[in-house]
């Protein structure tokens, strides 16, 4: 009945990745920076109304992003516009120094769905 409250792990790498995290309302506020040395960052959000708000101040353009659990893909145009140099998001456009993002859902239905709402942008099945 009483879910598990705390794990505890020895791991040098998880020790690192921890340096990493950002807490998105603290990006967001500007109380917390990305720190560019450190490799990449990894921003936690609350809901996804949060996860949106961080995309202006962590996505830059020219960026190659990638979307896990993208679902309908609202948030990979945002974030497929926010790192495109063209502006807009094109599917036809390799992203390289264009940048912009795909998504990625183990959901074909749900792929299929983004594909046709979204056909800018690069939508893929990712199930393993």
């Amino acid at each position: 009945d009483n879910p598990c409250r705390v794990v505890i792990v020895k791991s040098k790498s998880l020790h690192s990745l921890a340096r990493r995290l950002h807490h998105a309302q603290k990006v967001i506020s500007g109380s917390q920076s990305i720190i560019e040395e450190r490799g990449t960052s990894i921003i936690a959000a609350v809901g996804v109304e949060q996860y949106r708000q961080t995309i202006p101040f962590v996505v830059r353009k020219g960026d190659v992003c990638c979307e896990v659990g993208c679902h309908l893909g609202t948030s990979t145009v945002l974030i497929d516009e926010a790192a495109s140099n063209s502006g807009k998001a094109d599917v036809d456009q390799p992203m390289t120094s264009a940048g912009g993002c795909i998504g990625l859902d183990i959901g074909t239905s749900i792929i299929r769905s983004a594909k046709q709402k979204y056909p800018m942008v690069s939508f893929e099945v990712g199930n393993g």
